[in-house]
């Protein structure tokens, strides 16, 4: 070593060309290109004696930091050749040199392998790497695609919400007006046909002034069968008006033709009085007399008061006795009124 020299490259003097420099023996001239331009700089073993000491306190402090001359370099570099020849004499320069270039070849193939080998895991590992990104990403897309959903979701949810409230609002009000309307249907219908307590001992009631026993004789006179006719017309008209109005159909049928009305039953099968004879018919009369045979007009009756007990039930009014036809309209008029007045 001709000497050693710690220099910090940003105290150096710069400048653009190498005859600008300062010519000084035992210097070391540098050169920095940057781009296109050549910035040129001179270290000298005396530029720097505080350099020199951090050098000294150095691993290389044992080699002399004084300058030398170039024959002094030619003289150093004649005893390093003379050193190495003595070095080849003693340890046999042929066979070492081969079997370390053997060596060195062994171990550069390894390197080599092993650098292969590092760079094939590592380009592995850079496509595992973007699969799992590409992954991710996808991932990402489709998390974002469900947040969209759940957030449209969410508006629609609440436009419904909004939308189920105001239909709620409204059909209240039209339950409401319904309750009113059919409240004054119903008043006018207590009106049209007027049930009154005629004989409380007897429970015996009447419609527009006409009285109607429980039951039916089967001895009654021509007047008394014209009457009760006449009061049962009144009944099942007023019956089918109450099942229009309170949508509740009626399971047998009434055809109401004034005094002489009808009750239809599709699914009975009465055997009549004289033996051996079925009838199959469908038509009830709620009327007697001539050519009508009793049990028929009697079916009839049960009819009406079981199509009265459907009105009752489904608007959840009790039946006392099936047999009472005016009592049982009147409870159902009353109560409804009542119930659909404060609904």
């Amino acid at each position: 070593m001709l000497w050693e020299q710690l220099v910090d490259l940003r105290d150096l003097v710069y400048t653009d060309t190498m005859a600008e420099l300062p010519a000084q023996r035992n210097s070391v001239y540098l050169g920095f290109r940057r781009g296109s331009n050549t910035e040129y700089a001179v270290v000298t073993a005396q530029s720097s004696a505080a350099d020199n000491k951090v050098s000294q306190s150095g691993p290389a402090a044992a080699y002399p930091t004084t300058s030398y001359s170039v024959e002094d370099i030619h003289d150093a570099r004649d005893c390093r050749a003379a050193a190495a020849a003595r070095a080849a004499r003693v340890l046999g320069t042929d066979q070492s040199a081969e079997r370390a270039s053997a060596q060195l070849g062994a171990a550069t193939k390894r390197i080599k392998e092993t650098v292969a080998a590092r760079r094939a895991a590592l380009v592995q590992d850079e496509q595992a790497l973007d699969a799992r990104r590409a992954a991710l990403q996808k991932r990402r897309d489709h998390v974002n695609d469900i947040r969209a959903r759940t957030e449209a979701l969410g508006t629609w949810e609440r436009e419904c919400a909004a939308k189920v409230d105001s239909a709620r609002v409204s059909l209240d009000d039209m339950h409401s007006d319904v309750c009113r309307a059919r409240s004054r249907v119903l008043q006018a219908l207590e009106a049209i046909y007027p049930i009154e307590l005629v004989d409380a001992r007897e429970l015996l009631y009447s419609i527009a002034g006409i009285p109607l026993a429980n039951g039916v004789a089967p001895n009654a006179s021509k007047s008394e069968l014209d009457d009760s006719a006449a009061a049962l017309g009144l009944v099942a008209q007023l019956v089918v008006l109450l099942s229009t109005y309170l949508s509740t159909p009626l399971p047998y049928p009434i055809v109401a033709t004034g005094s002489r009305a009808v009750i239809k039953d599709g699914i009975s099968v009465m055997q009549g009085p004289r033996a051996c004879v079925v009838f199959s018919l469908t038509r009830f009369t709620l009327y007697g007399g001539r050519g009508i045979e009793h049990y028929r007009y009697e079916y009839a009756v049960f009819l009406l008061s079981k199509d009265i007990e459907q009105l009752m039930n489904a608007h959840g009014v009790p039946v006392l006795d099936l047999r009472s036809i005016l009592p049982n309209l009147k409870n159902l008029l009353v109560t409804l009124i009542a119930a659909t007045r404060y609904p």
